[in-house]
């Protein structure tokens, strides 16, 4: 079953994605991806109360949840859509609030951070390796919250923290990889996706419309998830970056070069994914016997 603060934010992002018909110039401008992100940023423990009867605690939002696979990422970290495996990284669906989930959530957020610091090494002195060092050491600091988290007993908060630190992770590996190539980082030979052939093949206008339409339609519906989530710490921030990135992903659309467009949404999707991260974790109870608040009805 769902959380009860899910279905308020399931609902906002239903009507947010009956509006995307008539939302067409929202994200449509040429502004590029500002390089300068917010910090990480942690939301305070929530307090327990008494659990609801027969009430499952859930994973995430709309968002998260019913997006359709698209094309995989750098390393075999899932591109848009790929929220639910990872490739072995874990997702917010792969771990319960409970000592063992959040163990293991840490744990692949780690190896996450160090593979993709292989990554930086790797390409130092080819590109400009600055905003993903930053990243990733917001990932750092994010697991250290995470560990601090589950010591306390706070084990669903610990798994949202070290999820949102494999996002930073992943979210690096993908501006790397449109730097440089998927296939010059180390992360792409240590786990390869299922993808590989796809990604490496030369993509089509038909292809990009698509990535740049998937995109656009969950930047849509996560604002309005975001509206009805209330004040996250670092949330606007990050969908305002994702919103740049998908803005850089149009107007290359428009200069006919379909493969930096779809670039350029692939990381407008990993940034998203941040921002799903930190709405979960300011909902995330503390253990599977937590309940979460249960919003009255507004229909």
């Amino acid at each position: 079953m769902d959380t009860p603060n899910s279905n308020k934010l399931r609902a906002a992002a239903a009507l947010a994605v009956g509006a995307i018909a008539v939302a067409g110039a929202a994200f449509s401008g040429t502004t590029a991806f500002a390089q300068t992100v917010p910090p990480a940023t942690s939301p305070a423990p929530r307090a327990q109360s008494t659990p609801a009867a027969g009430q499952d605690q859930g994973n995430g939002t709309q968002a998260e949840q019913g997006e359709t696979q698209n094309h995989g990422g750098p390393g075999g970290f899932g591109g848009p859509g790929g929220h639910h495996g990872h490739d072995g990284f874990g997702g917010r669906g792969g771990a319960a609030a409970t000592l063992d989930g959040a163990t293991r959530s840490i744990q692949q957020a780690t190896a996450a951070v160090t593979l993709v610091r292989s990554d930086v090494t790797a390409v130092q002195g080819k590109t400009d390796t600055a905003q993903a060092k930053t990243w990733l050491d917001q990932a750092d600091a994010l697991i250290k919250q995470a560990q601090a988290a589950s010591d306390a007993k706070q084990y669903g908060q610990a798994g949202a923290y070290a999820h949102t630190g494999s996002d930073h992770a992943r979210t690096a590996a993908t501006l790397l990889a449109n730097a440089v190539g998927e296939a010059n980082l180390p992360s792409a030979a240590a786990h390869p996706n299922d993808n590989d052939a796809t990604a490496a093949a030369t993509v089509t206008q038909a292809q990009a419309s698509r990535d740049l339409s998937r995109t656009y339609s969950r930047l849509v519906a996560q604002a309005a998830v975001l509206k009805a989530a209330g004040s996250v710490s670092g949330a606007a921030d990050y969908l305002t970056a994702a919103q740049n990135a998908y803005k850089q992903a149009y107007t290359t659309y428009g200069a006919g070069k379909w493969s930096d467009a779809r670039n350029s949404a692939r990381l407008a999707d990993s940034l998203s994914r941040i921002v799903d991260d930190l709405i979960h974790a300011a909902q995330a109870p503390a253990g599977t016997d937590s309940p979460v608040t249960v919003p009255a009805p507004t229909f």
